[in-house]
């Protein structure tokens, strides 16, 4: 049970700290996001590279979304899209309306 307590404590942590890197790049301009404020108030100011890597964590994911769903859109024509998260952690961005997501 206490080590179970420790493993959430330190998924939190983890979940707490990658949130605090994305408002750095978010209030840097390195991409939108209208909802990490609502996660961490006050943003701590990063490495560089910290804000660059997760803009090509975001980027890489926008473009993998936009691919696949816009290839799969051509099989799933009428049909409902569910979304479902596979990240851990506190995913704050959209997915793509463009791609009927909606």
């Amino acid at each position: 049970m206490i080590k179970d307590m420790a493993d959430d404590e330190a998924t939190q942590a983890t979940n707490d700290d990658a949130s605090e890197c994305k408002r750095s790049a978010v209030q840097l301009g390195y991409w939108t996001d209208n909802f990490i404020s609502l996660f961490v108030k006050q943003p701590n100011r990063k490495a560089p590279e910290i804000n660059r890597g997760y803009y090509a964590r975001v980027k890489g994911i926008e473009v993998f979304l936009d691919k696949f769903l816009k290839l799969h859109q051509l099989v799933y024509i009428n049909k409902t899209w569910n979304k479902i998260n596979l990240i851990r952690g506190a995913l704050t961005w959209p997915w793509p309306n463009s791609v009927g997501c909606a």
